[in-house]
């Protein structure tokens, strides 16, 4: 179980969610992708052990995107429904969004759409490109997803979550398992929305966007990320007009599992603006 009490549920436009902790300020954990699963047990301890030290100080919301979508759905949209969530759920305004790989690249959108809307906005392991061998391995996983073939889905995610070497190697066989063995998603268009999820994500172009942003923007990465090369990270950085860039040599793409990460981050919602 849990080590923070979970609460489940759906905000009115659909998204699902996932809250822990009872802070009063209200911090928002866009998920990765694609697959707009909301994580259970070991999945759900594997998420929030890292971000204790957040859970203590605020609730944060694990949300994902919403299910049924059209055939076409665009990561401009995906940020349309966060942000109406917010004003129709969330009393129009929380402390923070963080926006992991996948929702990095839809919270790329929102801050430049929806700047009013939150006080913090951090850009973890989430540049505005993929890299080719990102986007294929995505394919490949939103691929196995949609034929409910877990484990050999959350396998091959390993390979671009952990940089080669040891922990890799251990880590691999024990995400099978949990991807075998962890609780499958219940909504009924599951298969083609991870489908579709991955079309947005190969279609997905921040570039425009990126340049309008007039809020402080934090960018936390590794160097050493699968998915999304430095040089793009910092060409990211180049784009966002106030953008700080955060580096943690020797780490990937699971960058948030590193305390000095979390501890970055914690930091910088605790900043005044």
């Amino acid at each position: 179980m849990p080590k923070h009490q979970s609460k489940y549920g759906h905000f009115s436009n659909g998204l699902e969610y996932v809250a822990l902790g009872t802070g009063e300020k209200k911090v928002l954990f866009f998920l990765g992708g694609p697959g707009n699963e909301i994580p259970h047990g070991i999945m759900l301890q594997f998420y929030s052990k890292p971000f204790t030290p957040l859970i203590e100080n605020y609730t944060l919301y694990l949300i994902s995107r919403k299910s049924g979508l059209p055939s076409g759905y665009t990561t401009i949209q995906m940020a349309a429904d966060y942000a109406e969530m917010i004003k129709n759920d969330l009393g129009g305004k929380v402390h923070g969004v963080i926006g992991f790989s996948y929702g990095g690249m839809i919270l790329q959108h929102f801050c430049a759409l929806y700047p009013n809307l939150a006080d913090k906005f951090i850009l973890l392991s989430a540049s505005h490109k993929t890299s080719e061998i990102g986007l294929q391995l995505d394919k490949k996983y939103a691929d196995l997803l949609s034929k409910g073939k877990f484990g050999s889905a959350f396998a091959l995610i390993a390979t671009a979550v952990y940089p080669k070497g040891l922990k890799r190697t251990v880590l691999k066989p024990l995400i099978w398992l949990l991807g075998t063995f962890s609780k499958k998603p219940n909504n009924k268009t599951y298969s083609q929305d991870v489908l579709i999820e991955y079309q947005a994500e190969e279609n997905h172009n921040a570039d425009e966007n990126l340049r309008k942003i007039r809020v402080p923007v934090v960018i936390v990465c590794g160097d050493q990320d699968y998915y999304m090369p430095l040089a793009d990270f910092e060409e990211m950085y180049e784009l966002i007009p106030e953008a700080k860039l955060k580096i943690f040599h020797g780490k990937g793409h699971d960058v948030f599992e590193d305390p000095q990460a979390i501890t970055y981050i914690l930091k910088e919602l605790q900043t005044n603006a």
